[in-house]
């Protein structure tokens, strides 16, 4: 809806690759103003953020995909 509203959900890192599944019911809204579970349907873009200290990384997505 507003260009600063999104969903987020966590996960742990290591510096091995390794596949991670997020159902997108594990992803919380950042506000009331976006449904509270994300539609696959609706999903425009997909940002691989670190928040909450100073971070170094070296992210890599091999795929991604929807199920």
């Amino acid at each position: 809806m507003l260009p600063w509203q999104y969903y987020q959900s966590g996960f742990e890192v290591t510096g091995a690759w390794k596949e991670l599944k997020l159902p997108l019911d594990s992803f919380k809204a950042s506000g009331s103003l976006v449904r509270q579970t994300p539609k696959a349907s609706s999903i425009k873009s997909v940002g691989v953020v670190a928040f909450g200290r100073d971070y170094n990384a070296d992210i890599q997505v091999r795929e991604l995909g929807f199920y």
